[in-house]
């Protein structure tokens, strides 16, 4: 009880002083165990099942994208062949827009691993996820092979869309879909099996228009370079000490931190070996993950 009120008392700390170097560090730390933690089943040789071959790739472009964002809201400063260097060297920049745009690409990461592996505890569906996902992918580098690329590679291509046309007609969950979802995920494609993000947001049991699905449209503005961002950047500079982007730079350190949270949780939920790791980990580190992963679900 007492280390539960410790971890507590030291988020609420963090929550009201917005203390971005400290949330910085507990990012990094997270990110760290995750990526340990992942390494157990390779050093443990765990059997994967035919649908987690690319977790790997999620979980590890997920904590490139944590790392990078570590890098860019550490902030940097600019040297110029043309500009008055004595006037910039006390100028701590950040670039806020790309900030976001990684945020958004790692809250992706984390939505697809949901959508895949974690929102349907029912093994055809998620075979039936995971499949469209990659035939989805294939067909986008079909579409873009021109004459440039060897005919072997067009043609190993076109043989692993067939294989996989194959896996998701065969697959019991593909019967549960209408006549016309079953023609175009199998003609056009379809990485999130007629998901919108917004469906997607809900399966993972977040707060409709909650913080999470409110703060990943505040990313896409920045990702796609809408008008808002624009007025945003000028109203707010460039300047890490500005107001406005410590606040930001704090808004998307912690969401990292806390959707790493789920992320090392996820991975203790599915593989009882990383389970048997995990939990030799020190009880403050648990109970921090317990607690990202409440605040992630209730706000």
């Amino acid at each position: 009880m007492e280390v539960q009120k410790k971890v507590l008392n030291r988020f609420k700390y963090l929550i009201d002083t917005r203390d971005v170097d400290e949330v910085m560090k507990n990012l990094y730390q997270k990110l760290d165990l995750l990526v340990y933690l992942h390494e157990v089943l390779v050093q443990e040789k765990v059997q994967l099942r035919n649908n987690e071959v690319f977790l790997e790739s999620l979980v590890m472009k997920f904590y490139l994208h944590g790392l990078t964002l570590r890098d860019i809201g550490r902030g940097f400063k600019i040297k110029s062949d043309y500009l008055d260097n004595a006037v910039l060297v006390n100028k701590e920049m950040i670039d806020i827009s790309s900030l976001f745009t990684v945020g958004r690409a790692q809250l992706e990461t984390f939505l697809m691993y949901h959508h895949i592996y974690v929102n349907d505890n029912d093994e055809n569906v998620q075979n039936l996820r995971y499949y469209a996902w990659l035939h989805s992918a294939l067909l986008q580098r079909f579409q873009y092979q021109d004459g440039n690329i060897p005919d072997h590679i067009v043609e190993n291509t076109r043989n692993e869309i067939e294989q996989l046309k194959e896996k998701i007609v065969n697959c019991p969950a593909y019967s549960q879909l209408t006549d016309k979802q079953q023609d175009a995920l199998i003609t056009k494609g379809d990485g999130k099996t007629f998901k919108k993000w917004h469906h997607i947001f809900e399966e993972c049991n977040f707060s409709r228009r909650g913080f999470v699905e409110k703060f990943y449209y505040l990313l896409s503005v920045y990702a796609h370079s809408e008008g808002l961002s624009g007025i945003q950047l000028k109203q707010m500079g460039y300047e890490k000490s500005g107001e406005t982007n410590q606040t930001y730079l704090w808004l998307q350190i912690a969401t990292s931190w806390i959707l790493t949270g789920k992320m090392i949780s996820n991975l203790v939920a599915r593989f009882p070996t990383v389970k048997k790791v995990y939990d030799k980990l020190d009880e403050n580190i648990k109970l921090e993950i317990e607690v990202l992963v409440k605040i992630l679900h209730e706000n």
